[in-house]
Parts: C-alpha cells; sequence; structure tokens
C-alpha cells in the first residue's frame, strides 16, 4: 500500500527515502498544530525594476510565540496564471523567488530578484500564510 502521509523532506534528502530525522514534516513526528488566529493573506505589488541579485523584505508579522514556528505560505502569481505554489516559492534557477523566514519573534516575507529585474516590474502576488505552533488554542 502506496503511503499517503505528507511529508517534507530537508535539502539534499529525497522526500521518497528520507527517515524521521531528516524531514522538516514527518508522520512519525507530532502533528502539527495551528492556532486559529495565525494565518492571514496579504498582497504586494512591484512597481519598478529592482537590482540584480537582490532580496527585499515586503511584510514582517510579529508572532510572539518565542520561537521559530513553522509557517506555510501559498502563492499566487496574480498577474499570470491561477496557479497556486507554496513558499518558499523558486521561480527559476536564477535565484528569482518569494521566501518566508522565521524568527523568534517574527514571520518574514521577501522577494529576491535574480538575473533579470525586469521580469519583477509589474507583478501582483497574493500570498496566504498559516503558522503552526507547538500547542494549539
Amino acid at each position: 500500500m502506496a503511503d499517503k502521509s505528507l511529508k517534507v523532506s530537508l535539502e539534499g534528502n529525497p522526500v521518497d527515502q528520507a527517515l524521521p530525522e531528516k524531514c522538516a514534516i514527518h508522520p512519525e513526528y507530532p502533528c502539527l498544530k495551528a492556532k486559529p488566529s495565525n494565518f492571514g493573506t496579504f498582497t504586494f505589488s512591484v512597481s519598478s525594476p529592482k537590482s540584480a541579485f537582490t532580496c527585499y523584505n515586503v511584510l514582517t508579522i510579529p508572532h510572539g510565540l518565542g520561537y521559530r514556528p513553522i509557517v506555510l505560505g501559498l502563492v499566487w502569481d496574480d498577474t499570470a496564471s491561477d496557479e497556486v505554489r507554496a513558499a518558499p516559492y523558486s521561480l527559476s534557477d536564477s535565484g528569482d523567488g518569494i521566501y518566508i523566514t522565521t524568527t523568534d519573534t517574527n514571520i518574514l516575507v521577501s522577494y529576491c530578484v535574480g538575473f533579470d529585474p525586469t521580469w519583477w516590474y509589474g507583478k501582483s502576488f497574493t500570498l496566504k500564510y498559516y503558522v503552526f505552533n507547538a500547542e494549539a488554542e
């Protein structure tokens, strides 16, 4: 019978072969828990070309958890199609992408420009995010 569990392996570990300790999410770990208040949606646009090989912070969200939570982000490119991708959203091998990182106090959303800064001009994105924490309310 096929394994139909959600697994997210760490970089360099094929998800179909990764042991639990080589995964960020694995069915042998306790379930992720989401607080009902820890989610949101926002949209941002890039109005002018930016510098190549540079990242730009577009949103800082305080979470107040005191540790680095797991965050799932879903990204829509509003100007191209209705395709949905998970963040970090790597647009190409050139380094273009939308990324979510966390600290003990904040969730940071940024986009990184690769080879062609003009690709970003006039783009609009919607990101819906969910914050998972150790104990749900």
